[in-house]
């Protein structure tokens, strides 16, 4: 039994043995996305998600796996299921859109950064002649596989809330649609093409034409 004071999508990892635990839990809307006050909350936009959040979480989130203790490590893998509400990329009207998806995660401590210790006399040695141009330096950065499924944690605490959030954001489509033959919005008058017709001319014409087509209006005339 856990002596801290939890938010109900922590887990706190001291008291786990190396056994397998089972996990089976369900959140509401405001639990995950951190704005239903208290420690771990964040701004709230007032209609029912983070300000800087790309959607809302309606109705309930259900994560149901196991968690695994291998020393400091311990691996995450079970299933979520919610439905994320979105904006069209084309007409902006709100659509809902299921998420069921699987996760598999191995969470190692997070670790406090060290920060170098300078030697100047290095600094001096290293330091180009005058007039000589500084070395170019390419860092290259490789992305491992293990990387991807990585995740850390704080003070023996595990959140489920942060991991469903990520796990949301992977699963946001590049441009949300509320149907794929969506017509949008019309660029003159801003009507839904979806539910009304307008009168507009939307052809569009290339500018550097329409220097060509003035002449050609004044050779008609």
């Amino acid at each position: 039994m856990s002596d801290r004071t939890l938010l109900p999508t922590q887990i706190d990892l001291r008291p786990l043995s190396e056994a397998e635990l089972h996990v089976d839990r369900t959140f509401s809307p405001e639990q995950v996305m951190g704005h239903a006050g208290g420690a771990g909350a964040r701004p709230d936009s007032g209609t029912g998600t983070a300000a800087d959040d790309e959607f809302n979480v309606l109705g309930p989130v259900a994560f149901k796996g196991t968690l695994a203790r291998r020393g400091e490590r311990f691996h995450l893998k079970g299933r979520i299921t919610a439905t994320l509400q979105l904006s069209c990329g084309r007409c902006l009207t709100p659509f809902p859109k299921p998420v069921d998806t699987t996760v598999d995660l191995t969470y190692i401590p997070e670790r406090a950064p060290v920060a170098p210790v300078k030697d100047a006399a290095k600094d001096v040695a290293k330091a180009p002649a005058k007039g000589a141009k500084a070395p170019v330096v390419e860092e290259e950065v490789e992305l491992q596989n293990e990387d991807l499924d990585t995740a850390y944690y704080r003070d023996h605490l595990l959140d489920l809330a942060e991991m469903l959030r990520e796990q949301f954001y992977l699963a946001l489509p590049m441009q949300p649609l509320c149907r794929p033959d969506c017509q949008g919005l019309c660029p003159s008058c801003g009507i839904d093409r979806n539910v009304e017709t307008c009168q507009c001319k939307t052809e569009w014409i290339d500018p550097r034409l329409s220097v060509l087509k003035a002449l050609v209006t004044r050779k008609t005339d």
